[in-house]
């Protein structure tokens, strides 16, 4: 039989519990904010140069013009998602006909701006919209216990790495595009695109 816990070490394990989970969720969530935050100021600060050079880019430019408010709605909307959000935001646009062919037609709209540019600003734009997507998607993950928990399972059993490529298939097919598009559109209206569908346009 085992010893029974001592009232004082219980109290003490769940002080330290406690003490954890403040940490991760106030602190630490403040930390990853600001840095998240900067970094996606930085990469729209380099897109701005970018344009003022005029080399690669104008900012009379549609992509130009895109992806800088993509980059904003990301700014706006980045504190007020989570995994949950992120996941239940994606099966909606699974769901809804509607929102997946303005999200269709969102990316081919983007993509036919990209085009209009020369080779070294199509490169300079989907380096600028990956950096930022990546950015937004570390934030997302790295404040969550979950998915804390799911990368420490994947270190320890390796067949698991196998699903890694199911799982980029996944987020380049149905996050990426959703992410791009629901940024873009808080970027103009600072609210998401399944708002804008549950009230309708504003009078």
């Amino acid at each position: 039989m085992f010893p029974e816990a001592h009232p004082l070490h219980e109290a003490v394990s769940w002080l330290l519990l406690a003490a954890l989970w403040w940490l991760f969720y106030w602190p630490y969530r403040s930390y990853r904010l600001d840095d998240a935050r900067h970094r996606l100021f930085v990469i729209r600060d380099r897109l701005f140069e970018a344009a003022a050079d005029g080399a690669s880019i104008r900012f009379e430019d549609r992509a130009y013009g895109m992806t800088r408010m993509t980059i904003n709605g990301m700014l706006r909307n980045l504190e007020d998602y989570g995994v949950f959000r992120l996941v239940s935001i994606v099966w909606r646009h699974s769901r809804d006909e509607h929102l997946r062919a303005m999200c269709a037609q969102y990316g081919q709209a983007f993509e036919g701006a990209v085009r209009e540019l020369a080779p070294e600003g199509q490169r300079l734009v989907i380096e600028t919209i990956t950096h930022a997507e990546r950015a937004f998607i570390e934030y997302v993950f790295r404040t969550s216990l979950l998915t804390y928990l799911l990368h420490f399972a994947f270190r320890l059993c390796r067949p698991v790495w196998a699903l890694s490529g199911l799982v980029r298939g996944l987020y380049r097919n149905r996050v990426k595009p959703v992410l791009d598009f629901e940024s873009n559109i808080a970027g103009h209206d600072r609210r998401s695109a399944s708002y804008l569908v549950d009230v309708g346009p504003a009078a």
